[in-house]
């Protein structure tokens, strides 16, 4: 069973295994039962709000930052230490290498080089609270926020479908890109999903 039945975060493991952050730690399904891999009093918050789950070493991000669970156990990279504030809601390794944190006090980059970048309002951000990083099929870094969707292009912000017909204060909490190449995006502000052609986002509505 699982030591606490509210999840906030899931994700696959290399080894098949499946990874669970709850509200109080993190545990994996072995495809027999559920184990305990971090209590959250290890954790700097013991909710793991996400995860990501790579050969050797898994990445949890909690209400008060980020921790690295190595060979058993669980470190707080000083490195990291500028997140230690902020709800971590994703982590993305991107295919050049490079890590992505998206935080309630902005996007957080890691880079290979081992220099943690921070994005705000200063850099084009509407809103500094990230609820979502998502690296597209060609390579482009998608930024959801609680006001509206970006970009992260070589450095810089840019704001995602203002002319194809996305509002700028619309809330972005989920995305994904589907086979077709098309784009969805979900929204807490208004109870639907918003689906993008390539040309225009399009309403699909309870109806």
């Amino acid at each position: 069973y699982l030591s606490n039945p509210l999840l906030w975060s899931i994700a696959p493991a290399p080894d098949g295994s499946v990874w669970v952050g709850g509200s109080n730690g993190v545990d994996a399904w072995t495809g027999e039962r559920f184990e305990r891999r971090v209590a959250g009093a290890q954790l700097p918050h013991p909710e793991a709000y996400s995860l990501l789950v790579e050969s050797g070493q898994t990445w949890i991000g909690t209400r008060a930052g980020v921790a690295v669970l190595r060979g058993g156990r669980v470190e707080t990279p000083a490195l990291l230490s500028a997140m230690r504030g902020a709800q971590v809601n994703g982590i993305v390794r991107d295919r050049g290498g490079r890590l992505w944190f998206a935080t309630t006090q902005g996007l957080f980059l890691l880079d290979t080089a081992g220099e943690l970048v921070r994005y705000t309002e200063h850099d084009g951000l509407a809103d500094p609270r990230v609820r979502v990083v998502h690296e597209t099929t060609d390579g482009r870094v998608l930024l959801g926020t609680y006001r509206g969707l970006y970009e992260w292009r070589d450095g810089r912000i840019l704001p995602v479908g203002r002319q194809t017909g996305l509002a700028d204060d619309m809330m972005i909490s989920a995305f994904v890109e589907l086979e077709d190449g098309r784009w969805v995006a979900g929204s807490t502000s208004g109870e639907d999903l918003r689906i993008f052609d390539g040309q225009r986002w399009h309403r699909l509505g309870r109806d």
